[in-house]
């Protein structure tokens, strides 16, 4: 995945399902491997040893953050024009009634 992106080479990365604990930090690898100065991690399970959780990493400043349950909206500006960024990751419920609840949050 990294070999890829650094072919790539985005401004801005959206991911779920990042990989935190005392051994891997996958938040600080991509940071790192990729030259993003600017992230925002939030935690979605929080379990003894590791966390995992969504990340929007950027070469750009993020700015008006704000964090919700299930998702995160971002500020930033691309080529002089303000952009809105949205992570989510719902819950897995096959019925979808909790998407539901989730995304009209």
């Amino acid at each position: 995945m990294i070999k890829y992106l650094q072919k790539e080479r985005p401004e801005i990365i959206i991911l779920q399902e990042v990989l935190r604990s005392n051994k891997i930090n996958q938040v600080e690898i991509l940071k790192e491997k990729l030259n993003m100065e600017y992230s925002i991690f939030q935690v979605d399970v929080n379990l003894i040893y590791f966390e995992l959780g969504d990340l929007i990493l950027s070469k750009v400043p993020l700015d008006n953050i704000t964090i919700f349950s299930k998702f995160m909206v971002v500020e930033t500006n691309i080529k002089k024009e303000k952009i809105n960024l949205i992570n989510t990751h719902l819950t897995c419920d096959f019925t979808f009634q909790k998407q539901k609840e989730e995304i009209g949050e």
